[in-house]
């Protein structure tokens, strides 16, 4: 019977039945493939023939499609040509601002338009296919008044074969506008009358024709045309105004002697030429005067110019005559003025000179002429200072004018150097104003100075001295300051000035409320008053802001005494210690450093040191949880309550491994990683793990270098870091994720503690959370330190992390402010080496069974015990040992069965490599596998986690060791 209950079949007589079968099935199989073979003979025979049609049908089709294609090249380049042509007019068209059309007049009289352009529909605003079909809704825009005229001009056209041209007003829009139409005609052998013509807006043309005719109509001045015989045209009703009447018909300008004789011949020709003529002022008295124009005024100015038309030599020409005696008189008023001006400036004893905007010499007195080496103020007009004596300055004296003619201020009483004809230098001071017209406009410059060298003399000895003590004050190492009892500065030295940010001359004067921000100031100015009062002196470290930042400043100050022992001020000396400041402070900063890598070293130091032990305990709680569950019935009420048991075990073991990583002393499985195929491989992950509410922004960089690390630790990072970015936002929200290259300055590691100059990957977490303010950050990394409520966070997430990336030799930062939200940036060393791997490690693996003999030593007799059962229970013959001694003593008992060594590492009498190695002289053949509770940095130095040496961290299940035991045997 088997395990169901049922019989068991005869084994040969289910044989025999099988091998019935297979003949039977092999028979009909013989039939079936005979059956096909004829078949596909058959199919391969119609295979050919189909061939051979198709081969004769594909080489008449290609000869077909070689014809076609041929014709088709051909069709295409003959519309290319056509559409190409057709473009080129159309686009011709569409670029002249005129209309062009063409009509078709019938023998009937009918009238039809075959082409309208869209500038001529736009002219006219009209719709080209409406008029095509009803070519008189084009003519009925014409003006009412022209109408009749155009129809005429229309017939005319047509009957008599000539070309047409006509002007006339049109409606268009509700306006009236002036078109131009032209046309030439052509006869066609069906006896119709083809018009191609062109339209033209000409209503601006006529605007400026009306504008010029009202110009020269209105024009306040006298205009006469004439022709080229020098007839008069056409006058105005000014010239009417000022001449009396008008020259009579048939009079040329020609024909006067007057005119002659003032070279009106000669001028004449230079107008023909195109060229604008200023005729002479003319005066004429009364004997003397036109007898056609027995009343004209004393004094004529007159202007003339061609009218340029088409033709290249003008046939029309404007005179434009202006009564200009007012002003003559007025000119011999003001000439006379000057006459009178120049006699008072050149009695004046300072010299006095003006110029034009050009800078040309209007006038001077004798002083001015006698110093620029003139003989009399008429040389110097129309000169300027490059043809004067004093060439060297003349730029400089330029420079001056110009800003005095183009800002319109004047400039009073300043100090310039000059050169004399002789050669000497003198001093002079100079005053300059602009120069104005009637109008209150600016025409030139006007300037007078006076010598004043014996006084620049006895002030340049007197500055000397000054100098020389200003030079003493400069160049102490120190800044130096007088001021009075109020605070204002009479003096200062140049690295006070430097201090303040401000030149000299502008702190002379002011108080530090002008120079420094308020609240320094107040101080300064305190201090000063303190002194004059106390009349002592006063030492002081005192903090200022400079252009260059802040500075430290030791000062000493001290009272100022007249002759009568009066306080009449403070002077004062300071001196910059900024540098012994800044490294005070820097050693301050580096003592806190060191404090708190102090601090999280021996929290790290604790995490380690309790690990063996705690592992230990937690491996007896995991092992015998798990071989009770193997033998109990499902249905036991106490299984559930097991089962809790072996969770809380394994939970505290997930909190020892997170301890022992902020401790940096976590087994690892290092790995050449590319960052960024590790995070995408996680992103799934973490979206499912933050909520569908919360954004994840994955900005990868580009080009990433590689990094060396276990890729575990980077899971555990992105994960402990994206669920702390998660319980920090409240609904809605976004955690970004960023990776790139960067290459840190020994500037940026002197500000960032723990940090080393180098190269490496960043990654970078960031979230829009409430974020943290300053007391906080300073604890975020510690363990058990937690902002969550009491229940919601073990507090070791972040120093897991910590603890992750330190055992990498890489640091993080933090940066966040309340409501703000909170970035954590990682730096992991650029991996350029070739990888050593890792110890192999085994976890996750299925349990699988043996029957191999195993030598299991441990120290410890609750693991051992544990251990062995999980090994008997699996299959194994277990010898077990609880020291190296007793080891090695089974060994040499069971030296050729034994296929296993198990050892713990750590042990009193001897560490488990050595035993090994004492072993393998006793049996060479006998495998190994290492077992430790103790952290990587003790179980290190003794060589099981070198390369293929199997090694497994307690505490394990029995998962764990059972895969463990089979890769160290098959291995």
């Amino acid at each position: 019977m088997n395990g169901n209950g049922s019989e068991t079949k005869d084994p040969m007589k289910r044989l025999s039945d099988l091998e019935a079968e297979r003949d039977y099935f092999r028979q009909v199989a013989e039939r079936l493939g005979r059956k096909a073979l004829a078949d596909a003979q058959d199919f391969s025979q119609m295979i050919r023939d189909l061939r051979r049609r198709e081969d004769k049908l594909q080489q008449s089709r290609e000869e077909l499609e070689k014809t076609i294609e041929q014709r088709t090249a051909d069709l295409v380049t003959r519309n290319k040509e056509l559409s190409d042509s057709t473009l080129r007019y159309d686009s011709l068209v569409k670029r002249i601002p005129h209309g062009v059309y063409t009509l078709r007049v019938r023998e009937t009289g009918a009238m039809q338009f075959e082409y309208l352009s869209p500038p001529l529909c736009q002219i006219l605003d009209i719709d080209p296919e409406e008029v095509k079909r009803n070519a008189s809704l084009a003519f009925s825009l014409a003006h009412p008044d022209d109408r009749e005229e155009l129809e005429s001009s229309i017939r005319a056209a047509t009957e008599r074969r000539i070309p047409f041209r006509w002007q006339g007003r049109f409606i268009v829009r509700q306006e009236v506008r002036w078109i131009r139409l032209e046309a030439d005609l052509a006869s066609t052998p069906a006896g119709d009358i083809v018009w191609n013509g062109v339209l033209s807006d000409i209503t601006e043309h006529k605007r400026v024709e009306r504008f010029l005719q009202d110009v020269i109509t209105k024009n306040p001045m006298s205009i006469q045309i004439l022709d080229k015989d020098g007839l008069t045209l056409e006058v105005n009703p000014a010239y009417k105004s000022l001449f009396g009447s008008v020259p009579p018909s048939g009079y040329s300008i020609f024909s006067d002697a007057q005119l002659l004789q003032m070279g009106m011949g000669k001028l004449f020709d230079q107008l023909r030429n195109g060229e604008i003529v200023r005729f002479p002022d003319t005066h004429f008295n009364a004997h003397d005067s036109i007898s056609e124009f027995p009343d004209v005024p004393a004094w004529i100015r007159t202007l003339g110019f061609p009218l340029n038309d088409s033709n290249e030599k003008p046939e029309r020409f404007v005179l434009m005559h202006e009564n200009i005696t007012e002003r003559k008189l007025a000119e011999e008023a003001v000439a006379n003025s000057n006459k009178l001006l120049q006699t008072i400036i050149n009695t004046a004893p300072m010299r006095i000179f003006y110029k034009n905007r050009e800078l040309h010499y209007m006038g001077c007195n004798n002083a001015f002429a006698k110093d620029a080496g003139a003989g009399c103020p008429e040389d110097l007009i129309g000169k300027d200072d490059y043809q004067l004596a004093w060439k060297e300055q003349a730029e400089l004296y330029r420079t001056d004018d110009l800003r005095v003619i183009e800002s319109g201020i004047p400039k009073l009483s300043y100090d310039e150097p000059q050169t004399t004809p002789e050669g000497n230098q003198i001093w002079l001071r100079t005053s300059k104003v602009p120069l104005l017209n009637e109008s209150n406009e600016i025409i030139g410059v006007l300037g007078m100075y006076e010598d004043i060298t014996d006084r620049v003399q006895a002030e340049t000895d007197k500055t000397r001295l000054l100098l020389r003590q200003r030079a003493i004050l400069d160049n102490l190492p120190m800044m130096a300051w007088l001021k009075d009892t109020e605070s204002r500065l009479e003096m200062i030295n140049q690295p006070y000035a430097e201090a303040c940010g401000h030149a000299i001359d502008e702190c002379i004067g002011k108080t530090d409320l002008d120079l420094f921000p308020e609240e320094m100031a107040k101080g300064f100015i305190a201090d000063d008053r303190e002194v004059c009062t106390s009349g002592r002196k006063k030492q002081a470290e005192e903090k200022i802001s400079s252009p260059d930042g802040i500075k430290w400043h030791l000062t000493y100050k001290t009272p100022i005494y007249d002759e009568q022992g009066m306080v009449i001020g403070t002077a004062g000396i300071a001196q910059d210690i900024t540098e012994n400041k800044l490294a005070e402070e820097e050693r301050e900063r580096l003592q806190m450093q060191l404090a708190q890598a102090q601090k999280m070293e021996a929290i790290g130091q604790l995490a380690g040191g309790v690990a063996h032990d705690f592992n230990n305990m937690l491996g007896v709680i995991i092992g015998y949880s798990e071989l009770i569950l193997e033998e109990m019935d499902p249905s036991q009420p106490f299984r559930a309550d097991l089962e809790e048991i072996q969770k809380a075990a394994r939970r505290s073991a997930d909190l020892t491994r997170q301890l022992l990583t902020f401790a940096r002393k976590q087994t690892v499985a290092l790995r050449v990683l590319d960052l960024n195929q590790t995070v995408e491989g996680m992103l799934s992950m973490l979206r499912r793990l933050i909520g569908e509410n919360i954004n994840l922004l994955w900005m990868p960089g580009n080009g990433l270098w590689p990094i060396k690390m276990d890729p575990s630790q980077i899971d555990q990072i992105l994960a402990n870091l994206c669920v702390n970015a998660r319980d920090a936002i409240a609904g809605v929200g976004r955690i970004t994720v960023a990776t790139e290259n960067t290459a840190l300055t020994e500037e940026y590691c002197v500000l960032h503690a723990g940090s080393l100059p180098g190269e490496y990957v960043r990654i970078a977490v960031g979230d829009t959370g409430v974020g943290m303010d300053k007391e906080m950050l300073a604890h975020i990394f510690e363990p058990f330190f937690t902002t969550k409520g009491v229940g919601e966070g073990t507090g070791l997430g972040l120093a897991t992390v910590y603890g992750a990336v330190k055992q990498n030799n890489g640091f993080i930062n933090a940066y966040s402010q309340p409501g703000q939200g909170t970035t954590f940036t990682i730096y992991i060393p650029r991996y350029t080496d070739k990888i050593i791997p890792a110890a192999v490690i085994f976890a996750g693996k299925p349990i699988t069974t043996g029957t191999e003999t195993i030598l299991l030593v441990e120290d410890e007799p609750m693991i051992l015990t544990m251990a062995t059962q999980m090994l008997v229970g699996q299959g194994y013959h277990v010898l077990t040992a609880a020291s190296p001694w007793e080891a090695i003593r089974l060994a040499k008992e069971h030296a050729r069965s034994i296929d296993l060594l198990m050892t713990d590492v750590i042990m009193p009498e001897m560490n488990g490599r050595d035993l090994a190695k004492h072993l393998l002289t006793i049996s060479p053949n006998i495998k190994r596998l290492f077992m430790s509770g103790y952290t990587a940095n003790v179980i290190e130095p003794h060589g099981v986690l070198d390369e293929g040496v199997h090694f497994i961290q307690k505490p394990f299940s029995m998962k764990d060791l059972a895969a463990a035991v089979r890769e160290a045997l098959e291995g």
